[in-house]
């Protein structure tokens, strides 16, 4: 593997009382995505096939609700992430569950959930086989309280089903 070294122009974040620019939040928020899309790869390399079907199938089971996927809880629950589109290697691992599935792209007026992203060790030095996985599930913050509960009963169905592949997941 041949890393490149990009330059990128730096991020001024101003002085105290200076406002942050768009610019530079979009910048920030970008270099963000591009460090999980990095620890993404790093980790599905050293993952056995049963368990990168995990994740290969998260992303897709939060932003859809469907019943024969882990995790499901109601066609109510929250569910939905902008500029998300599954790759092929999901929609396999969707077809793994349930034969029939179809994803059909769908326009939302809302999308409650703004990110899943891995945190801590994942894909650096210190990760290993026994090492678990925090994810950090983004959210709007005027969810209802029911909305909340449900949101969070997935997690929780799907940590089960992770520890069912033999992962330790938060």
């Amino acid at each position: 593997m041949t890393l490149t070294k990009i330059k990128r122009p730096t991020i001024t974040l101003g002085s105290p009382g200076e406002e942050i620019s768009k610019k530079d939040i979009h910048a920030i928020n970008q270099r963000f995505k591009n460090l999980h899309l990095l620890r993404l790869q790093r980790i599905q390399e050293f993952l056995p096939p049963r368990q990168q079907l995990f994740l290969d199938l998260l992303p897709l089971i939060f932003h859809l609700n469907h019943p024969l996927l882990p995790g499901f809880i109601s066609t109510e629950t929250p569910a939905g992430i902008p500029d998300y589109t599954p790759k092929r290697n999901s929609i396999k691992a969707a077809k793994h569950f349930s034969k029939t599935f179809n994803y059909k792209r769908r326009a939302l007026i809302n999308y409650p959930i703004y990110g899943l992203f891995l945190m801590g060790s994942v894909s650096s030095i210190a990760f290993s086989k026994t090492s678990d996985m925090d994810i950090w599930l983004c959210h709007q913050q005027d969810l209802l309280t029911e909305e909340l509960e449900e949101l969070q009963q997935k997690a929780s169905e799907v940590e089960k089903w992770a520890h069912s592949l033999d992962l330790e997941v938060h």
